[in-house]
């Protein structure tokens, strides 16, 4: 196999070399005089070359899977070698989440928000589809170059032209409701993320389409000014590839945010993590593993916690789903008592706060059922996936949240 070269570019300054050698090891090597950002929070700048036999962790953690990787090969595996994850870096790097670039050798990259010809957000919002998947087909021709971002679900990022009122390019990924199983997943994530933000949880704007099968959600890796910003997932932090996603206990994201947040914000991120962990719990999210959580720095932006993103009731799909990660130590969906000794232990927390947030993120849990009855008006989509979340919910509201019941000593004789 003959050894392969990539310039990789960080926020539009040339950074270094990737390169994958005939014996299939991949060397990063900083450019020399380079004095801009890392590559990654674990890769400080360094004379010496970082070595891995797989793909370098944060160079691998946008590439396309399931539905969108998939389709790419069938579209440019005739033209391209994408047997390999460098040969998917090679097609899709020059256009990912975040603001690393990895184009051919004296390439020039696109400006780092480029993410091809608008697309019409009215028509995504407003089309109502005859066959699932239909728009996906359709936008994957024009997209499908500027889509480096990962997860099995259906996605493609693209960016709308500046309006009357709107005079930036703003940037979104377009998630589409997929395979028979998945049924109603994109209305199944948009209400968690309506959850989260009645939880006090940031999370990025999104707009779910009038027949439910997509979920268009703002990047919250670029600004209103267009500028880039760095999104590194927990999968990276910890040097571990994508296939670690599930390995692992919530406690070790908690041990990588005290080493790699900025110190002014470390506390709000153990806060802002428990609040997610107990609301992933809440709602029978058992896909929330390394890669769904995410530290967010820019050039004069500190590593913080990212907002929450990919929450899903999963149990809908898999009837005895367990969490992504284990809780302490143990692999089952926890009652509230193990949930506040996690917060305390782990996250810095009192007995009092903890417990006030696992309250704070059921009241949300609850709000948000009682807006179901609303939104199942809107369509079969959406009433056949509000009911199957309803018992998903009150199961983890009864399992999750509820206090345990205090016994009385029996009166004296």
């Amino acid at each position: 196999m003959a050894t392969k070269r990539l310039d990789i570019y960080i926020d539009g300054q040339h950074a270094g070399t990737l390169i994958r050698t005939a014996e299939e090891e991949h060397i990063f090597r900083y450019r020399e005089g380079y004095s801009g950002p890392p590559l990654s929070l674990t890769m400080p700048v360094r004379e010496r070359d970082y070595v891995t036999m797989p793909l370098t962790p944060v160079l691998q953690q946008n590439l396309p899977e399931g539905v969108l990787g998939d389709a790419l090969r069938r579209q440019f595996g005739k033209l391209t070698d994408l047997s390999d994850e460098f040969g998917m870096l090679t097609l899709v790097g020059a256009c990912q989440i975040g603001w690393i670039q990895a184009v051919p050798p004296g390439s020039t990259p696109p400006p780092c928000g480029e993410n091809g010809p608008p697309a019409d957000l009215d028509a995504l919002l407003h089309t109502r589809e005859e066959q699932p998947l239909q728009l996906f087909r359709e936008l994957l021709r024009r997209f499908a170059l500027y889509s480096g971002v990962s997860g099995t679900q259906p996605k493609l990022l693209v960016s709308d032209a500046p309006g009357r009122l709107t005079f930036t390019t703003r940037h979104w990924i377009v998630k589409f409701q997929g395979a028979r199983e998945h049924y109603g997943i994109a209305v199944n994530e948009h209400l968690c993320l309506l959850a989260a933000a009645r939880a006090g949880l940031p999370v990025p704007e999104h707009h779910i389409s009038d027949d439910g099968r997509r979920l268009v959600v703002r990047r919250f890796d670029r600004t209103e000014a267009g500028e880039a910003r760095m999104v590194e997932d927990f999968c990276t932090l910890q040097a571990l590839t994508t296939h670690g996603r599930y390995n692992g206990d919530y406690a070790d994201i908690v041990t990588a945010v005290r080493r790699y947040a900025a110190n002014e914000h470390r506390h709000e991120a153990y806060e802002r993590l428990f609040a997610s962990i107990v609301l992933s719990m809440l709602v029978r999210d058992g896909d929330a593993h390394r890669k769904n959580f995410a530290l967010l720095y820019g050039r004069e932006m500190a590593p913080r916690l990212a907002p929450v993103f990919d929450k899903v009731t999963t149990t809908v799909y898999i009837a005895n789903d367990l969490p992504a990660l284990r809780l302490d130590g143990r692999h089952e969906w926890p009652d509230r008592d193990a949930l506040v000794r996690f917060g305390m232990r782990h996250c810095n927390l009192t007995q009092t706060k903890a417990n006030r947030i696992i309250d704070r993120c059921a009241a949300a849990v609850s709000d948000t059922l009682d807006q179901f009855a609303e939104l199942s008006d809107r369509g079969e989509v959406f009433d056949r996936t509000c009911e199957r979340l309803r018992a998903a919910w009150l199961e983890g509201l009864q399992t999750s949240a509820c206090r345990p019941v205090q016994s009385r000593a029996a009166p004296s004789p």
